[in-house]
């Protein structure tokens, strides 16, 4: 049976017994079999068994801990090769080591294969231990707001969106792990005048309480570009001044006419679409572009790790994460427990239900 927990408080305590696991002489992972047309289902996976073998000198042997699933796997999935693994961040604990930057114990990130145990070379692009996070929030984190989904809010808000204070601001997908962050950087650090949500139903009372939104619209309720556009005209009399969009869709299409003078838009996701076999068209959205002289830019996050030759990460640590460390910051986890269940875990994303990011806890 799939196991689900949310982790709703702003911090979550580390537990300081040791994650070390004696590796076994097998491991499991799922495999894609098909590249998938419109929403993937369990089958489009197959869970397979194989021998870990014997590592060699510079290699180490981990243990997944947290499997992330994010909406971004949609898109590749559909020119992934298949009949092998999936390919995700993870956190995970090294259970063997034959490289001297890692002993037996160290907790580490990575893009790995959705797999128990993965044997990795030392030098693997990518790896790193696990280091910078605040000591009393859980590894997970990593996975989530202190990693790439906050730092894609992060870039998002201070270098596309560029908020001056007082200024209006629109997120969708507000109750996620990217939106959440998003709304509430766009008042702690930029003082932004007022931020409007955007979410399902059952999450409207949440994002406005927890998270602190000003206004939060069901978009659901308002299920229409018309019904949509007259509740933002409402609550954002004076305008829109920056767009988050992690959607697409509805929100999307009806903030196009309410944009102010050098509005600006930063597109980092859109789950509404990932799954259609046919695409929207924007050729009526371009003379507002023109003459209200909006910025739309889209991004992924690791466009600004580097900026003018500088590494961004530490930066996004010591702001966010003593945020995050102080309880200012609040995030949510939204928890599948058991590594059988995370093609499961990936498919919630697209059914609305989650509250924050959601982590396969292996």
């Amino acid at each position: 049976m799939q196991r689900t927990k949310r982790i709703a408080a702003h911090i979550v305590a580390t537990n300081k017994t040791s994650y070390h696991t004696m590796s076994n002489s097998k491991t499991q992972s799922f495999t894609l079999l098909e590249n998938p047309q419109g929403l993937p289902t369990e089958q489009t996976w197959k869970l397979v068994s194989s021998d870990i073998g014997t590592i060699q000198d510079d290699q180490v042997l981990v243990k997944a801990l947290y499997i992330s699933v994010d909406p971004y796997l949609r898109n590749r999935l559909a020119t992934a090769p298949t009949n092998q693994p999936t390919v995700s961040g993870q956190v995970a604990e090294v259970v063997e080591s034959k490289n001297n930057k890692y002993k037996t114990g160290d907790l580490i990130f990575a893009y790995l294969p959705w797999a128990r145990y993965t044997v990795l070379k030392g030098n693997e692009q990518g790896l790193q231990k696990l280091t910078g996070l605040p000591n009393n929030v859980n590894p997970s984190a990593a996975l989530g707001v202190l990693g790439m989904p906050g730092m894609t809010a992060y870039f998002g808000v201070k270098n596309i969106l560029q908020i001056k204070p007082g200024e209006t601001v629109v997120v969708s997908g507000a109750a996620g792990a990217v939106g959440s962050l998003a709304g509430q950087l766009a008042k702690q650090l930029y003082k932004a005048g007022k931020v409007i949500g955007t979410t399902s139903t059952d999450k409207v009372e949440y994002a406005k309480q927890h998270y602190g939104f000003d206004e939060v619209i069901d978009y659901k309720k308002f299920d229409t570009i018309e019904k949509m556009r007259a509740e933002l005209k409402r609550v954002a009399p004076n305008g829109v001044d920056a767009y988050y969009d992690n959607v697409g869709g509805t929100v999307t299409h009806a903030l196009w006419s309410l944009y102010n003078k050098y509005a600006r838009v930063a597109i980092c996701g859109q789950i509404s679409y990932y799954n259609n076999t046919q695409l929207p068209t924007v050729q009526e959205w371009l003379g507002k572009i023109i003459y209200s002289s909006v910025l739309v830019k889209g991004f992924v996050w690791s466009d600004y790790l580097v900026v003018d030759g500088v590494n961004q990460v530490p930066t996004f640590l010591k702001e966010v994460g003593s945020l995050v460390a102080s309880g200012k910051i609040k995030f949510d986890e939204h928890v599948i427990e058991g590594f059988e269940n995370t093609p499961k875990a990936f498919l919630t994303l697209f059914q609305g239900g989650n509250i924050g990011k959601i982590v396969v806890k292996v």
